[in-house]
C-alpha cells in the first residue's frame, strides 16, 4: 500500500511540472506577442517622425495616447538619425 501512495505521489509531481512547463510556454508566448506588438508600434512611429509629423498627429493615427507617443518619441530622438528599434525599446524597458 505504501508503494501505491508514493507512485501517486511521483505522477503528481510530473503533472505539476508538467503543467508548470505548460504555463511558463504561455506566458513566453504571451511576453513575446506583446513585445512584437510594441516593437512594431514603435517602428510605425519612427517611420511618421521621421517624415516629421508632429506628436500629436502620429498618435491620432497609431491610436495611442499623445503622453505615450510623446515618450517614444523623445526616447527616439535619443537615437537619430539611425533609429535603431531595438536599442529605444531596451531603453523603453530601462525606464520603465
Amino acid at each position: 500500500m505504501c508503494r501505491a501512495f508514493e507512485v501517486l505521489e511521483e505522477r503528481g509531481e510530473k503533472r505539476g511540472i508538467e503543467k508548470g512547463i505548460e504555463k511558463g510556454i504561455e506566458k513566453g508566448i504571451e511576453k513575446g506577442i506583446e513585445k512584437g506588438i510594441e516593437k512594431q508600434l514603435v517602428t510605425q512611429i519612427i517611420k511618421k517622425l521621421i517624415k516629421g509629423k508632429p506628436v500629436w498627429v502620429i498618435a491620432d493615427e497609431v491610436e495611442e495616447g499623445e503622453e505615450y507617443v510623446s515618450g517614444i518619441c523623445a526616447i527616439a530622438s535619443e537615437f537619430a538619425p539611425e533609429y535603431n528599434v531595438d536599442a529605444i525599446l531596451k531603453r523603453m524597458e530601462a525606464g520603465s
